[in-house]
This record gives structure tokens, C-alpha cells and sequence, in this order.
């Protein structure tokens, strides 16, 4: 299946605004988050699947939103199962939780574009939360950093993996 990358990226955030709407991220509209989490997936380099994938990583994770209901929305497979690898929920570790974003091209990266503007938030507006919390979520996410730079996917590897299950 082809796809516009404008569009798919478009629909993506639009689905993101419309899911999260009323959902804070500490002082912000949530949408910030996927934004950022977003554009920096962009900065990358990498193309416009991890860009969507970004934009949508918490729908299933925090919203009413699953698969099946992305697929209906014409989300590709592929982002669809992107989001499916960085979604975790209450009481699952961290290990499985990174084994299954490692585990598929598009959720390795989409989390650690995540997981890199979780822990900027974390230190760079403590402010946004209490001492305690800000303190957890630099400890938390710079944990998940260490164990998903090693392997991460080059912009090259991820445009491969793209074109074979695209083309």
C-alpha cells in the first residue's frame, strides 16, 4: 500500500487532537507531547510512518482508542502495530515493556523519541510536577534511554524496513 506522507501525518496528529483532547501532560494540553514527541521523530530523519506512529504512541495506552478502531480510521498495519509496541499499561515492568518497543523498527524509535522528551520535560521543567515525581521520571526515563540507544534503527534501517512492508 502507498501513502501520502503529508496526509498520513496529518490524519495521524488530527486523531491524536481529537483522542487527547481534555488530557493534560503536566501544565499542557497533551497534544504538546505527541508534538514534540513527533518533531523530534522528524529532526531524526526518520520518514513519516515513525512520524505518525510518534503522534499516536499513547492513543491505545490512554485513551478509549484501540488497533482495531486506528485500522478503521485507514491507519496503516503498520503504524497501527508501532503503536501496539510502545503501549504498556498499570503494573507491567520496564523490561518487557522495552523488549516489545525493540522488538519492531517503528516502536523502537517511536519510543525513544517518547522516552527522550519525557526525561527533557523531567529535567528541564521541574516545575511541572513535584520534587518527588520529577526526580522518578528522570530516574525512569534515562533508564529506558540506556537500554534503547544501543540498536537503535538508523533513518536507512527504518526506510528499508518501511519499503518492505509498504511496497
Amino acid at each position: 500500500m502507498k501513502y501520502n506522507a503529508e496526509k498520513l501525518i496529518t490524519d495521524a496528529r488530527n486523531i491524536a487532537l481529537e483522542v487527547h483532547a481534555g488530557q493534560r501532560y503536566g501544565d499542557r494540553e497533551y497534544f504538546h507531547h505527541t508534538d514534540e514527541v513527533a518533531a523530534l521523530a522528524s529532526a531524526l530523519g526518520y520518514n513519516a510512518i515513525v512520524v505518525a506512529t510518534c503522534h499516536l504512541h499513547d492513543s491505545v495506552e490512554d485513551t478509549e482508542e484501540t488497533p482495531e478502531s486506528l485500522l478503521a480510521r485507514n491507519m496503516p498495519l503498520i503504524v497501527v502495530e508501532g503503536v501496539q509496541a510502545v503501549s504498556s499499561f498499570d503494573g507491567e515492568e520496564m523490561e518487557p515493556k522495552i523488549r516489545r518497543a525493540r522488538s519492531h523498527p517503528i516502536g523502537h524509535a517511536t519510543k525513544f523519541c517518547d522516552s527522550s522528551r519525557n526525561f527533557a520535560t523531567s529535567v528541564s521543567a521541574p516545575y511541572v510536577f513535584t520534587t518527588e515525581k520529577t526526580e522518578r521520571f528522570a530516574k525512569k526515563y534515562s533508564d529506558y534511554l540506556a537500554r534503547l540507544t544501543p540498536y537503535l534503527p538508523t533513518v536507512e534501517e527504518i526506510d528499508e524496513y518501511t519499503r518492505s512492508r509498504i511496497d
